[in-house]
């Protein structure tokens, strides 16, 4: 007897997990998936984390900070972009000094206001820590 449809649960010789030939497409619920991250192929990984293996500390120390600060991380992408811009138009030196500057700039307004929001925080808990009564006051207007 072939096990077949729904009630395939409930016939001789069925086994959880395993779809028979026969069986329709409402049964792929039985199929059962362990663990995924241990069961994947990894095809052409001879060693994991090969390529962190390989990095330096001050290069592992770029990556921190690039991640504690993405909108940086954001800025220096779009200048490298400009500068290894091989697949799209020729653009003359002139463009391209245009587009790096405005991005430089962009880049320094950026780490001006990250620099500024940090220190604001120490600023403040310096001060908190002195004087607990201190308060925040903001401009009215």
């Amino acid at each position: 007897m072939e096990t077949s449809g729904v009630n395939a649960p409930f016939e001789k010789g069925w086994e959880p997990g395993v779809i028979k030939s026969g069986m329709g497409r409402k049964d792929c619920w039985r199929i059962k998936c362990t663990n995924l991250a241990n069961s994947l192929i990894k095809v052409g990984m001879t060693t994991k984390n090969s390529e962190l293996e390989k990095l330096s500390a001050a290069e592992l120390q770029w990556i921190k900070q690039l991640r504690e600060h993405p909108e940086l991380r954001d800025r220096l992408a779009m200048i490298m972009e400009i500068t290894s811009a091989a697949n799209g138009p020729v653009k003359s030196a002139d463009e391209v000094e245009g587009l790096l500057i405005q991005e430089l700039r962009r880049l320094g307004n950026t780490a001006m206001a990250s620099w500024a929001a940090q220190a604001e925080q120490v600023l403040g808990a310096r001060l908190k820590a002195q004087d607990a009564s201190a308060r925040v006051l903001k401009k009215k207007g």
